[in-house]
């Protein structure tokens, strides 16, 4: 167990060693920064670890809790592949698991773009994303979409922002990218995330 994950140390009179309790600020603040603000009243418990991670825990009345697993407190990068993906879920949650494409392919973009941000080739982000081909599929297809209009997510949502992420329509990306709009991408990114990794 890589123990500095959960414990800071001092590293002088004003600096601390990050931990993934701080690093979810620092997560937080490049999501948005990308993506735009959050849109949400529920409120961040902490995280813990479990077997069925990682995912977003909700628990009432307006809480969540992030799930990581007991596996990633062995290797940083893949507590920080998890965590940054499950960070980006904060941005727009719902209360309920109903994830489209849209919303797993940008957390799992997100996740790209935090361990890039890193600067340490030490992790194979492609290979871990693969593992699972929804997500890999899903990233895909943001991936096409962004290279067409890179702040389009960020403009969607500030242009609407009462709709979650995972419950936009092709009305809300028409409003936004009028004849640049490729409509097979977004009729794809709609459909509802599959459930299992066999697509059902």
């Amino acid at each position: 167990m890589n123990i500095e994950l959960l414990i800071t140390k001092s590293l002088s009179q004003d600096e601390r060693s990050w931990t993934l309790t701080s690093r979810i600020g620092d997560m937080l603040e490049m999501a948005k920064k990308r993506f735009g603000e959050i849109h949400s009243d529920f409120f961040l418990l902490g995280i813990e670890f479990k077997d069925d991670g990682p995912r977003i825990q909700y628990q009432n009345p307006k809480y969540i809790i992030i799930h990581l697993t007991p596996q990633s407190l062995d290797n940083e990068f893949i507590a920080y592949y998890q965590l940054s993906h499950e960070v980006y879920h904060l941005l727009s949650p719902t209360g309920i698991y109903d994830p489209n494409n849209l919303e797993e392919g940008l957390a799992t973009y997100f996740s790209k773009l935090y361990l890039d941000s890193l600067k340490k080739n030490v992790f194979n982000w492609e290979n871990a994303t693969k593992a699972d081909s929804r997500y890999y599929n899903a990233y895909l297809l943001v991936d096409k979409l962004l290279q067409i209009d890179p702040d389009v997510i960020k403009t969607v949502r500030e242009k609407y922002p009462t709709i979650k992420t995972s419950h936009l329509t092709i009305k809300e990306f028409e409003a936004v990218m009028g004849n640049k709009m490729p409509k097979d991408t977004i009729v794809e990114l709609l459909k509802p995330f599959p459930t299992n990794k066999n697509g059902l």
